[in-house]
């Protein structure tokens, strides 16, 4: 068996694919055409650049912990961490590679 995702990358996939459905789905009751997604590129860039946002903040985002009702400063922990891989590419590396998924599939035509 193929292993795609190491630690929590089966993460960026599911927040990509989430994206993309939401951006369907939008578009679709906003313009009443449920052909809407298929036939305009917009909404499949700005899914991907949402995506793209989304797993960078979680790759930068930081948590402070709080102890025993005192402020102490802890080790500070991203969501996604560099360990964390998808398709054998680390987390960091997948908000530019899901701009530029966005970009071509702007730019590119089927």
């Amino acid at each position: 068996m193929i292993v795609v995702a190491k630690g929590r990358g089966f993460i960026i996939a599911i927040i990509a694919a989430g994206y993309m459905l939401l951006s369907d789905f939008v578009t679709s009751a906003h313009f009443h055409d449920n052909n809407y997604y298929a036939q305009h590129r917009w909404p499949k860039l700005s899914a991907f650049f949402a995506a793209a946002c989304t797993v960078w903040w979680m790759t930068h985002w930081r948590e402070d912990e709080v102890l025993a009702g005192t402020y102490q400063p802890t080790a500070r922990q991203s969501i996604l961490r560099e360990r964390d891989s998808l398709f054998f590419i680390s987390a960091k590396y997948w908000p530019g590679i899901l701009l530029a998924l966005g970009i071509a599939s702007y730019f590119v035509r089927e």
